[in-house]
């Protein structure tokens, strides 16, 4: 006899409930691996080697997961953006108390004509102070700046505390400028062998720089002044005669506070956020330039390094890796690139007998 599909007399047919058994099973397991689960439960896969994603706004690239980019990747419209909220904080930090320095400034004294007579470098060692080094009649009065500091009077009553409780060492190099020379932290290792001291005040301007710069130096006796101010100047509306106006200005007092010192004015440079001024920012560098050479050829201690090519890709665009995130200040590799040049200028202008490089 055939072998029986059935259970046994009267009994269901062991096939046809397989299969509706295996159906209702596997329609359970597909139902049960539809159901939402904690993120918990779902394992992590790392990625591995660099990843083609598209950012918003830009092409696709390759971006490796181990270093993401910052700062919105490369995408236009996040730059874009970013650069409009860090314009706008500048802003509103340059305008806290600019009413209350105002007030507080005193009359601004008229432009200091080109004073001349210092010993050039090489010339005469850096205490020699000839008889033609004497102040210009144009120079600022003495005491220019004490209440000139306006929104800047706390930071440099700091800087004069730390004068009192542990004067600066004389026959150093002393940094004047804005926030590029203040968040310099790198300062003593770049130009280890040689002694400087930082006076920086975040986002000042050359202007006002000129008005307060006898509080920052009083306490020392540096043999040279080195500046590094101008771009919030720009940056604030000014036009590049007034800051070649502010230099001027500075130039006449470091000479009436510190006759046998030298002053080094570093080049406003090209940093990325700010690139819509450069423009600008090359014609001031052109007019205190010129003033540089004037003075120079007078017999001044003074002189003028550019070093924007340290910050610029083969391409002549602001290169990155030379700026921190904030795309404005110089970054240790910036700072690093920029002391490189000046060094050999430092060096001979605290040495005149040494030869040129």
């Amino acid at each position: 006899m055939p072998a029986s599909s059935s259970g046994g007399r009267g009994g269901l047919p062991i096939i046809p409930v397989t299969l509706v058994a295996a159906l209702v099973a596997g329609g359970g397991w597909l139902w049960y691996e539809s159901m939402p689960r904690p993120a918990a439960e779902i394992p992590a896969k790392a990625e591995e080697g660099p990843v083609r994603m598209r950012l918003l706004g830009s092409d696709a690239t390759e971006v490796d997961p181990a270093n993401p980019p910052t700062g919105g990747g490369d995408s236009p419209m996040l730059r874009e953006k970013a650069r409009a909220a860090r314009e706008a904080l500048d802003r509103e930090q340059e305008g806290a108390g600019a009413e209350a320095a105002g007030a507080a400034a005193p009359a601004a004294d008229p432009p200091a004509s080109a004073p001349g007579g210092a010993a050039p470098a090489g010339d005469a060692p850096a205490g020699d102070a000839p008889a033609a080094a004497d102040p210009p009649a144009t120079a600022p009065a003495e005491g220019a700046g004490a209440g000139a500091a306006g929104r800047w009077e706390a930071e440099i009553a700091r800087y004069e505390a730390a004068d009192r409780a542990a004067p600066p060492a004389a026959g150093g190099v002393l940094f004047l400028g804005s926030s590029n020379v203040r968040m310099w932290d790198s300062l003593a290792e770049d130009f280890q062998g040689i002694a400087v001291v930082n006076r920086g005040v975040g986002g000042c301007r050359l202007a006002e720089l000129a008005d307060f710069a006898p509080r920052l130096t009083r306490a020392a006796a540096p043999a040279v002044i080195v500046v590094s101010a101008g771009t919030n100047d720009i940056h604030s509306g000014a036009d590049p005669a007034e800051v070649e106006e502010a230099f001027r200005r500075l130039a006449a007092v470091v000479r009436r506070d510190h006759p046998a010192a030298a002053l080094v004015y570093l080049a406003i440079l090209p940093a990325p956020s700010r690139i819509g001024q450069r423009e600008r920012q090359v014609r001031a560098n052109e007019l205190v330039r010129e003033v540089v050479e004037a003075l120079s050829a007078e017999g001044a201690r003074v002189a003028y390094l550019d070093a924007a090519e340290a910050f610029l890709t083969p391409a002549g665009t602001p290169d990155p890796e030379a700026f921190l995130d904030d795309d404005l200040h110089p970054g240790p590799i910036g700072n690093a690139r920029r002391a490189a040049l000046l060094r050999p200028l430092l060096e001979r202008l605290l040495d005149p007998a040494r030869p040129p490089a």
